[in-house]
């Protein structure tokens, strides 16, 4: 028996429809994840009630309300929580730019951050809305990182 094979122009039309990227034949696509948003802090929240955050509800999470976005993609989403440490670094060195480390570290140290048990990021560039002067999650926001 034969399989069924597309031609080129129909694969063509299939990229396109999807809206796949080639990065072969589209090298100067940029990368739109260039921004990471990150939360810190100590939480006194059990590990379920620290991820009920992230779960939905009323069809969205928490987070999504907090932040003001209309979906989460949990692809552009990181998160940490440990019931053994409370190191801060530890905790920065679960975000995934190495570069910036010591910059979210001092920033931590900034606002007043010495301790951490959990962190939460988001990367990309869709957020508008962001409280500096409240938690989420029991988490403070540190801040908005070029990620390159």
């Amino acid at each position: 028996m034969n399989k069924p094979t597309m031609k080129n122009e129909e694969k063509e039309s299939l990229k396109i429809n999807t809206g796949a990227v080639d990065a072969q034949t589209q090298p100067n696509k940029v990368n739109i994840m260039n921004k990471i948003f990150l939360w810190v802090g100590f939480t006194s929240k059990s590990e379920q009630e620290y991820w009920d955050y992230f779960s939905p509800k009323n069809g969205q999470p928490q987070f999504c309300f907090d932040t003001d976005l209309d979906w989460l993609d949990e692809d552009f989403m990181g998160y940490y929580y440990s019931n053994d440490t409370d190191d801060l670094k530890i905790a920065i060195e679960n975000t995934p730019e190495s570069g910036l480390y010591d910059i979210m570290y001092d920033s931590c140290i900034s606002k007043g951050i010495k301790k951490a048990n959990a962190m939460f990021y988001y990367t990309g560039n869709d957020i508008d809305v962001i409280n500096e002067n409240r938690k989420y999650n029991d988490l403070t926001f540190i801040g908005v990182f070029d990620w390159s």
